[in-house]
């Protein structure tokens, strides 16, 4: 399960969501950073890019 939340929260990491922690709860709060500057928009183009090609990548468990 933590493997899952940490991959969930470095998603949104890329996606431009800063994740933090509810203390008592297992809840997230999500806060919008959205890249303001054109290195930060494309960083996160890259990141997009990495995050979807990850995702399109066959699994390994076989």
């Amino acid at each position: 399960m933590e493997k899952i939340q940490e991959q969930a929260k470095g998603l949104l990491r890329d996606l431009g969501y800063e994740v933090g922690y509810l203390s008592g709860l297992d809840t997230y709060e999500l806060y919008v950073e959205r890249p303001e500057s054109a290195h930060e928009k494309i960083e996160f183009l890259r990141s997009l890019n990495t995050a979807l090609a990850e995702s399109r990548k066959p699994d390994d468990a076989s």
